[in-house]
């Protein structure tokens, strides 16, 4: 294939802008009305409870019935809702990134006159804020306007490797108390209603974080990851991605010996409230087998 027609490939980046203005505003659509369905189903049920209180004169086994009938009813619509949120917010996150790479390329073309443009065309990694790297760029921008002078902020990527019993959760808590944000797997498994050992739940979950968490970080915040990055290109993909856009990015390596990482998920099982998902102590020596352990040259490619 030779150089594309200047004319052609300006009429189908034109096409595909148009095409993406329209699904974005189509995910904005069904977002509003989602979030609307769920509210006016919350209202209506507790209306409903309401009279159902006054008609079966209090509360008995009338209302007991109905409660248990409407209650888990809301609360599945209210979980489907939040996971179809998230994904409308994952792809309008993508269909932004897009719209803001072919507005850099209008931009180029108009040259001197770029300044015309409302938003920056450098701003497709973070979508609307700016705070994407294109080359040309400092890394880590914040501005709306090119035109203004940009303020360099300072996001951090912070990696958390072990296994269970490590004390990544605690590790993490710590660093979420001195303001960073921390991404955790397993909670919002168990938020969404997800058995932890749901495989695609997981991997669904933690591309989302990921995501989530590039953007955060390219607008000036620290992130903690603390999904385990069992695997070496798992943390490979991390740094490559941090030193692409300029982000510094450590790996906390947290080890102990199995017998001790054992105890310990046997320990924190007796003290976790009841209905709490638990980690069966046996999988410990199961997943020391599967673990790839940053060496320390590894660890000197992290900051």
């Amino acid at each position: 294939m030779g150089v594309p027609d200047p004319a052609q490939l300006l009429t189908a980046l034109t096409t595909e802008h148009f095409t993406l203005q329209g699904a974005r505003s189509q995910t904005m659509s069904e977002t509003s009305a989602r979030a609307s369905v769920y509210m006016f189903s919350v209202s209506s049920v507790l209306v409903a409870l309401g009279f159902d209180s006054q008609v079966a004169e209090g509360v008995g086994v009338v209302f007991d019935v109905f409660a248990l009938t409407v209650l888990p009813t809301v609360y599945v619509l209210g979980c489907a809702t939040y996971v179809r949120l998230v994904e409308c917010g994952a792809e309008d996150l993508r269909y932004g990134m897009a719209i803001n790479r072919i507005r850099g390329y209008y931009k180029e073309l108009a040259d001197d006159r770029a300044d015309l443009f409302l938003l920056s065309g450098h701003d497709d990694a973070a979508v609307l804020s700016s705070a994407g790297r294109t080359s040309g760029m400092p890394p880590c921008v914040l501005s709306w306007r090119d035109d203004l002078e940009p303020a360099a902020v300072s996001g951090r990527l912070i990696l958390l490797c072990g296994l269970a019993g490590a004390g990544k959760t605690t590790l993490a808590k710590q660093l979420e108390a001195e303001g960073a944000v921390r991404m955790c797997p397993d909670e919002w498994l168990v938020a969404l209603g997800f058995d932890i050992y749901d495989k695609d739940a997981r991997v669904a979950v933690e591309s989302l974080q990921w995501e989530l968490s590039q953007a955060l970080v390219l607008r000036g915040l620290t992130v903690v990851d603390e999904c385990g990055v069992w695997q070496r290109w798992e943390r490979d993909l991390r740094r490559t991605w941090a030193r692409d856009h300029g982000v510094p990015v450590e790996l906390q390596f947290l080890d102990a010996p199995v017998e001790v990482l054992t105890a310990r998920v046997a320990e924190r099982n007796r003290t976790l409230p009841e209905g709490a998902p638990r980690i069966d102590p046996a999988l410990v020596a199961f997943w020391d087998d599967r673990i790839e352990r940053p060496d320390a040259d590894e660890l000197a490619l992290f900051d």
